[in-house]
């Protein structure tokens, strides 16, 4: 089973913000006893649950999940990271709910065997005391490799710049389709038609009809953009950007055709690291047109944005410089 991915943006969204404050407004209200960083949470046993994660955790920030009236999990998250590295709370995680409250973690690197692996439980694991939950949570809440990224990123990324590449097809075969259908002619013979107009430019002619020709000239256009796409294999490189006193750029050249590949193929790649002035002019020329996108946009031929921190540089294998 695979991990469900929560992206760290989310908690700095103004709708999560808002049913936070609402959250609160409501408990407050109600009287509502027990609170943690403003937030009203279960019961008391959570409350001493996430004063002991923040001691021992100090670098992590602790967001509710803010489904519920009152708060029993909380997402676990760093900065710099895309997506939260886990979670906490305190309940009865058995699968019939027939068990006692106990505190408990979910981590993408736990693989608990006492659960079937398409249970949401088998990446938890609920201890039988605080102390112990907090060495559990120290140990598995931890930040997500490159590789990891590139793994969980990756169908986003590539689904981005093959809608780029169908649409290009689509784009000629609309074209030649509304052009036959208004000739009155079968699709199949708009090549012979496009082989007859290149027949008679090159030997002087032109059709007599304007309209005509423009029509032959923007298929011919059209074809043309196809069949460039159709040669181009686009493979992407995995930059991230790590800040902090010397800030580093990590770059994971990938070598996976996006047509082809659904996978990024992460041992065949190549993974080098930068300083900010080491990094070469024209990774960092595309770097710089990305950071002008909002987050989560793509740029045809350019790459794609996550975030400041995350991008990905789009090239083609058959002319790959980059």
């Amino acid at each position: 089973m695979s991990i469900k991915l929560v992206k760290t943006k989310t908690f700095k969204g103004q709708e999560h913000i808002e049913r936070r404050q609402s959250m609160a407004d409501r408990a407050k209200l109600e009287g509502h006893p027990h609170w943690f960083d403003g937030v009203p949470v279960t019961c008391y046993d959570l409350v001493l649950y996430m004063e002991e994660l923040t001691k021992a955790l100090p670098h992590i920030k602790f967001h509710p999940r803010t489904e519920s009236t009152y708060a029993k999990r909380f997402y676990a998250t760093l900065d710099d990271q895309p997506y939260a590295l886990g979670s906490v709370g305190y309940g009865d995680i058995s699968v019939h709910k027939n068990g006692t409250n106990k505190p408990y973690v979910t981590s993408r690197k736990i693989q608990n065997g006492k659960f079937a692996s398409h249970r949401d439980q088998y990446h938890c694991v609920s201890p039988s005391n605080i102390d112990k939950a907090v060495k559990e949570a120290r140990k598995y809440l931890v930040p997500y490799t490159n590789a990891e990224i590139i793994f969980y990123m990756y169908e986003q990324v590539r689904d981005q710049a093959v809608k780029h590449i169908d649409s290009s097809s689509s784009k000629a075969m609309d074209l030649c389709r509304r052009y036959s259908t208004g000739w009155g002619i079968k699709s199949e013979f708009m090549d012979e038609m496009r082989h007859l107009k290149a027949l008679m430019t090159n030997n002087g002619f032109r059709f007599a009809t304007s309209y005509f020709h423009d029509a032959m000239r923007d298929i011919d256009e059209a074809y043309a953009e196809w069949m460039e796409v159709r040669r181009y294999a686009p493979a992407m490189t995995f930059v991230r950007v790590e800040n902090g006193e010397y800030p580093r750029v990590h770059v994971v050249k990938g070598v996976s055709n996006a047509r082809q590949d659904l996978r990024f193929d992460i041992e065949k790649s190549v993974e080098t690291s930068y300083s900010i002035d080491e990094l070469p002019e024209d990774l960092a020329g595309k770097i710089a047109v990305l950071n002008i996108l909002n987050d989560e946009q793509y740029a045809v031929r350019v790459g794609y944005k996550y975030d400041n921190n995350i991008f990905w540089i789009e090239r083609d294998l058959n002319d790959d410089t980059l």
